[in-house]
């Protein structure tokens, strides 16, 4: 029985294996899709600025689904853009025990989000909604499924701490973009985008 259990496992390792030296030798198609993840209130509001300096020429948004009022500011800006909305990973006043389901619900959404649009650059301003598309986009790109550069600005109102979607996902962005020098550490970027 151990035995068979043994064989099992290790021909779904080989499988996976092969699968992955096969994603290997294929490169993902270039794209030149921009992925921008809103966020409710000020968050909707930085992001409109950061547009403002990117200059995009087709974007795509995602938004949380609960979240009207950033998808209706921005489809006045951009009317003929792609809106997505996205479950939000956790509500406000959830409890921490099933914030874990619904948070493994948006990451699976995440995926498709992302495996979809196949986005070439993918850009946040710290709204907890992105850290599953963050991730997902981390993870395919990582596999080879796509070719994503992942970019993170951490939000203005943050002077002496990081967010905590920005403590999470400083590790598997590829850009990390601060704009108060209190919060300027090894391996971000201080870019200032706001005046002061």
């Amino acid at each position: 029985m151990l035995h068979q259990c043994f064989n099992i496992v290790l021909g779904l390792l080989l499988i996976i294996q092969i699968f992955l030296l096969i994603r290997l030798c294929v490169r993902p198609q270039k794209s030149k899709t921009e992925l921008f993840i809103l966020g409710s209130g000020g968050h909707t509001r930085e992001m409109l600025h950061i547009l403002s300096l990117v200059k995009p020429t087709d974007p795509i948004f995602v938004h949380a689904d609960s979240d009207i009022l950033s998808k209706d500011l921005t489809s006045k800006i951009y009317p003929e853009s792609k809106f997505i909305p996205i479950v939000r990973a956790r509500q406000v006043k959830q409890s921490y025990f099933t914030s874990i389901f619904s948070t493994v619900h948006a990451l699976f959404k995440s995926f498709k989000i992302i495996y979809d649009t196949k986005p070439s650059l993918l850009i946040s301003n710290g709204p907890g909604t992105a850290l599953p598309l963050m991730l997902s986009a981390w993870i395919l790109t990582k596999l080879n499924f796509i070719n994503c550069k992942i970019v993170f600005v951490e939000s203005y109102c943050r002077i002496q701490h990081l967010s905590l979607t920005g403590k999470l996902c400083k590790f598997f962005v590829n850009e990390f973009v601060v704009n108060w020098e209190g919060i300027h550490k090894k391996g971000m970027k201080y870019i200032e985008l706001y005046p002061k």
